[in-house]
């Protein structure tokens, strides 16, 4: 199973958001707009 790319939750910080690119994460979290 092949999750797609996109923006995700963190597993290691809930309560940001994380891009995930298809293989890995890259990039640095971003916190969500409230």
């Amino acid at each position: 199973m092949t999750v797609q790319p996109g923006w995700y939750v963190d597993p290691a910080a809930p309560e940001t958001r994380r891009y995930w690119d298809g293989e890995g994460w890259i990039g640095a979290p971003i916190h969500p707009s409230p």
